[in-house]
């Protein structure tokens, strides 16, 4: 990506213009997940790792991009990861880390770092899943020797943290509304400044940002 075109895509990040595709034609993101209202059901996330691994969904809809086709892209370059979140109370979040990758697998390790100032969603959100394993139902990798925090969790396949809390966010988990049960572990849910929130929408994405 051109200097310019970069300058552009900072700008864009914090909300100060629109960069659209005429402005900066190269910018391409690459949907890594997404999660609606689409008329799928709530546990349309509960997948085995081999599926997390291959990729699921529709790009109009619900998706994961899969593990093996993240872990190519980024092994070369450098990618920024960038999150958007939609609570079911209305608030919306966003995280930027202008430093992304996921190594190969069968860990598909993630590394992420360069938290953006200007974001929204606290940082330890996804910061504490770095260095760690991707795991599922049917193939845990996390640190807990306890428990799994798949099953904990929805029975879904993510980065899951260390500390004790198996994460502070879970964008993979059931999607249902709870609005009124602070205690739903297996929904989709997010730690922000005015603590827990259920997500109603989700989206990852990420940028090449240098070949």
């Amino acid at each position: 990506m051109n200097s310019l075109c970069l300058l552009l895509v900072t700008f864009w990040i914090i909300g100060t213009i629109d960069c659209s595709k005429p402005m900066c034609p190269d910018i391409e993101w690459v949907l890594i997940q997404q999660r609606g209202q689409f008329q799928n059901s709530e546990q349309f996330f509960e997948k085995d790792f081999k599926e997390y691994e291959a990729g699921f969904g529709s790009k109009e809809k619900e998706f994961w991009i899969g593990l093996k086709k993240l872990s190519e892209l980024t092994s070369t370059g450098k990618w920024l990861l960038k999150v958007n979140i939609l609570t079911w109370t209305g608030e919306t979040y966003q995280a930027d880390f202008n430093s992304f990758k996921v190594l190969e697998g069968p860990r598909y390790e993630l590394q992420i770092a360069e938290y953006d100032r200007f974001s929204t969603l606290p940082e330890y959100n996804l910061l504490r899943s770095n260095g760690q394993a991707f795991s599922t139902y049917d193939n845990d990798q996390d640190t807990d020797k306890t428990r799994s925090c798949s099953k904990e969790t929805g029975d879904a396949g993510w980065w899951y943290g260390r500390y004790g809390s198996c994460t502070y966010i879970n964008l993979n988990g059931h999607n249902r509304n709870t609005t009124d049960d602070i205690t739903d572990l297996k929904a989709m849910y997010v730690y922000t400044p005015d603590g827990y929130k259920y997500a109603q929408e989700t989206v990852m994405q990420m940028l090449q940002i240098r070949k």
